[in-house]
């Protein structure tokens, strides 16, 4: 993936994405404003260049979608952010409803900064 989540899907106006785990980034990111704006924005405004993920495979079973994957990005602050993801879809209509993302906790503390307080405090 060499952009984000959010533009290679089609994602409902109520979609819903969440990050699990205890991590600052991890909370439901409810519609898709909220995802582009608190998500999406700042998350790849730490990255120093593209994105790059290598799927590694996808399930799907009715109307969910089961995506395993890697990543790997340096960041501003001269750490590598090379994550492994597992993503659950819930797909609606042909687009995505929710998503569910587990992924390496222990790597976003030490690679990432937190978001921006005024998004976490809309944790939830």
């Amino acid at each position: 993936m060499t952009s984000s989540a959010l533009e290679h899907f089609q994602w409902t106006d109520d979609a819903r994405w969440t990050l699990e785990g205890s991590t600052p980034w991890s909370r439901t990111y409810a519609g898709k404003a909220a995802i582009r704006e608190e998500l999406i924005k700042p998350l790849f405004a730490q990255f120093a260049g593209p994105y790059v993920s290598k799927t590694e495979r996808i399930i799907a079973e009715g109307d969910r979608v089961v995506a395993l994957f890697s990543g790997d990005v340096p960041t501003r602050a001269g750490k590598r952010y090379n994550n492994r993801y597992c993503y659950i879809y819930r797909i609606e209509g042909g687009k995505v409803k929710e998503l569910t993302e587990y992924f390496d906790t222990a790597l976003v503390e030490q690679a990432l900064e937190a978001p921006p307080a005024a998004f976490r405090a809309h944790a939830g």
